[in-house]
């Protein structure tokens, strides 16, 4: 828009100060007090109606002022850019064409130009019918029909920001001296006051509809309560999952919700004892499930965290729940494809290479059968078949591993094992596929070396898998060390290749599950990039650790530690006596374990007394305390988990340690609820009886002493 030619300097208003005190009268501030308070009314009443809410405030400009019509300009979307927002007559009068004419085409271009040399001078301007510049000519005719005196044009200012313009026509018979010029001036900043908090208003109301928009359409459940622990929000997934109304939880407190959870959750006491102590937090967050049963059965992955405004202050706590119901069904699933394809490849792959030694002859055979006359061809092909058949068996049972441990299946059966004796059970094993390749192995251990606690088979799984790994990306000719030393309290273990090594980038992700390098030596050597995740898991598993470390470019040197074997020959006779005569109650509803279980218990000095069910086992420990129970999950009436809530409440001086025992694979769900209900081990069935009566002892030996954790 092109700017109106310059307004003489006698039509802008004079810069005005207060009124003397002479001049204030009472009426006269009380005028103005009234005109403050009329328009602040104004806004609170139509703070939601934006449009509404600009005719209202001219409107209540005119009668306070006894103006004849007024119009109000506003820069909406950027400083200069006027567009008119509202015009209004005199209280009592019907609009008509001559009083709104200004501000309608073809006046509407002249006022506007008007407006916008009052915004870009910033300075009120006062147009007469008988004092007007030649450019605003058609103003003062369009005065002179509405028997008007005046035309005035104010700038609306926010600490000295332009925001806009109001104008008003002022009547003949209208008085106008100084004091309302003044006047004016201060209803317009009132004006343009409240217009800033408007579109504040609005821009804030925006955005929190938009955040309630998001909020509501994710598909996770949210709950939010404030620094006084009242629920202050709820969105609407939160409604769906929970079958709750806004009203029933809006404001409440945490005691009232959580009486809606005793109705919502399978064990509200859990997620309290879980949450309560995050409440009393203002920066930890956390994780975990739940299981819902009404409107309908859902497993809920509950996550809180604190929330905090911009000046760091501690608005409250975020509850968000999601469904994960279908999500660990699909997993089950999978794991259950997996174990079934697994386990039906593996019985045709027996029988195969089974038949495949049989007529190659066995490894333990220096020489081949005498009745073996095959031509060279063909014992070459057998053998190809006989390699890629145990090739095919070792990476079926690296999948059924790997799947074991992301359920958390994996038990270990831990004895005291000689690490010189592992690293050549281990060596003995890759021998054949070392000799193929041109590598030698080495092992290097000192002389008495300690004993480990670890699980023999895995163990040398470990190192299998390490050395293979070594051979693999061996050149001809080259050696792989392994060897073994003390560290600490553990024995270190450690591979070492004079290879190609391994890049620093790809040493962070080489334990991680399907990692392998890209490079041409790693594809042609194969595999499913699941043996140095095994490894890791299994280490861990013995409370152990595994790391690299990169001898680039001579090589590379995998280290792990398993732990030393406890010297139990230290111990005293008489405690691991006091120990035998322990009463054992084992409940299972199968009558041919419990008959076994108990002979086994008692062979190894324990006192039994069995139950057939949770209720005859509920009903015994109030008659006695038994010092241990080993307990099943599936029974008839009550099941284990039913046990173990009850036995939580029972009144004893010292809580029953708790044995699970269980043939039904359950998932990691189970277990985890298990041991949160109190019980202190998971085992499986079937268990070897060493196992089970070594766990037994550790627990009763934690519970003696609570520094000893059980294997």
């Amino acid at each position: 828009m092109n700017n109106p030619s310059t307004i003489p300097n006698q039509l802008q208003c004079p810069s005005l100060s207060p009124i003397d005190g002479s001049a204030a009268t009472l009426a006269y501030t009380q005028k103005l007090l009234d005109a403050v308070n009329a328009m602040t009314s104004v806004a609170l009443q139509y703070h939601r109606q934006p449009e509404r809410f600009m005719e209202e405030m001219i409107s209540c400009l005119i009668k306070i002022m006894n103006f004849q019509a007024g119009a109000l300009f506003i820069s909406e979307k950027q400083p200069g850019a006027l567009c008119l927002a509202a015009v209004a007559t005199a209280p009592g009068q019907k609009p008509t064409t001559e009083q709104s004419a200004l501000w309608r085409a073809p006046l509407l271009d002249h006022t506007q130009k008007l407006a916008q040399q009052t915004i870009d001078q910033g300075q009120a301007f006062i147009i007469t019918a008988d004092l007007i510049p030649p450019h605003l000519k058609p103003i003062g005719a369009a005065l002179q029909n509405q028997a008007a005196d005046r035309l005035i044009s104010m700038p609306l200012l926010v600490e000295q920001r332009p925001i806009g313009v109001v104008q008003t026509v002022v009547p003949i018979q209208h008085s106008f001296a100084q004091t309302e010029v003044l006047a004016m001036q201060l209803l317009a900043g009132q004006i343009a006051v409240t217009i800033e908090r408007l579109w504040s208003f609005m821009a804030l109301r925006a955005e929190q509809e938009r955040t309630r928009a998001v909020v509501d359409a994710t598909n996770d459940a949210i709950l939010m309560l404030d620094a006084t622990r009242r629920v202050i929000m709820i969105n609407r997934r939160a409604k769906f999952f929970f079958g709750l109304a806004e009203r029933d939880v809006w404001g409440k407190e945490y005691h009232q919700l959580y009486i809606l959870l005793t109705l919502i959750l399978d064990e509200p006491q859990r997620f309290t004892q879980w949450f309560l102590p995050l409440l009393e937090s203002e920066t930890k967050r956390d994780m975990e499930e739940f299981q819902a049963l009404l409107p309908e059965p859902r497993l809920l992955q509950c996550f809180t965290a604190p929330v905090v405004g911009h000046d760091e202050q501690y608005l409250g706590r975020i509850l968000i729940f999601r469904d994960i119901t279908r999500e660990r069904e699909v997993e089950r699933m999978k794991n259950d494809f997996i174990s079934i394809v697994s386990h039906e490849l593996r019985t045709p792959l027996t029988s195969i290479r089974g038949s495949l030694q049989l007529v190659l002859g066995r490894k333990s055979m220096e020489t081949k059968p005498q009745s073996l006359t095959l031509p060279p061809r063909s014992l070459e092909l057998l053998n190809v078949s006989l390699s890629n058949t145990e090739r095919l068996i070792r990476l079926i049972n690296d999948i059924l591993d790997i799947s074991k441990i992301e359920q958390g299946r994996i038990q270990l059966q831990p004895d005291t094992l000689d690490p010189a004796n592992v690293c050549q059970a281990a060596c003995n094993e890759v021998a054949a596929f070392a000799t193929t390749r041109g590598i030698t192995v080495q092992i290097e251990t000192p002389e008495e070396l300690p004993s480990i606690c670890a699980d023999r088979d895995r163990t040398v799984q470990i190192l299998i898998n390490l050395i293979s790994n070594a051979i693999k990306f061996s050149e001809s000719g080259q050696q792989v060390l392994l060897s073994a030393q003390p560290f600490d309290k553990f024995v270190r273990f450690s591979v070492r290749d004079w290879g190609r090594g391994i890049a620093p980038e790809d040493q962070q992700r080489i334990f991680q599950k399907f990692q392998q390098l890209d490079s041409s030596t790693t594809r042609n050597a194969g595999g499913t990039g699941l043996g140095l995740a095994i490894c890791k898991a299994l280490v861990e598993e013995h409370g152990g650790r595994i790391w690299l470390e990169d001898a680039m470019p001579h090589g590379t040197v995998f280290h792990f530690t398993l732990p030393l074997a406890v010297d139990h020959a230290d111990q005293a006779d008489i405690p691991r006596q006091l120990k035998r005569q322990t009463l054992v109650l084992v409940v299972d509803d199968d009558p041919h374990v419990r008959p076994l279980l108990a002979r086994l218990l008692e062979k190894h000095g324990f006192h039994v007394a069995s139950a057939a069910n949770g209720v005859e086992a509920l009903e015994f420990v109030r008659r006695k305390q038994p010092d241990l129970i080993l307990l099943d999950i599936k029974m008839p009436d009550i099941d284990g988990f039913e046990v173990l809530r009850r036995l939580k409440h029972m009144n004893h001086i010292h809580p029953i340690p708790v044995v699970i025992l269980t043939a039904n694979d359950l998932g990691e769900i189970t277990r985890t609820r298990a041991l949160r209900l109190g019980a202190f081990v998971y085992l499986e069935k079937p268990i070897a009886s060493e196992h089970l009566i070594s766990t037994i002892e550790q627990v009763l030996d934690q519970v003696e002493n609570p520094a000893i954790t059980p294997g």
